[in-house]
């Protein structure tokens, strides 16, 4: 499943495509455009695997749109 009912893309979608990513050995734009995804979603999503790891993909949609850093 791509999507959920919402239109937010899932968690195990997410972490299917980092992997995919990981094990071809594709480019954040390379897998944008193989999956159709806007461009920027897959670094977000890279960047989000790395510094959280695989539950980081699972969380609110919502809650990782936007990351502040309090000063």
């Amino acid at each position: 499943m791509k999507k959920n009912s919402e239109g937010k893309y899932t968690g195990e979608f997410k972490r299917k495509i980092i992997k995919y990513m990981q094990i071809n050995q594709l480019s954040y734009c390379q897998a944008e455009i193989l999956f159709d995804l806007p461009e920027g979603l897959a670094e977000k999503w890279d960047r989000i695997y790395f510094e959280e790891g695989e539950e980081g993909l699972y969380k609110n949609p919502d809650s990782t749109v936007k990351r502040r850093h309090n000063s």
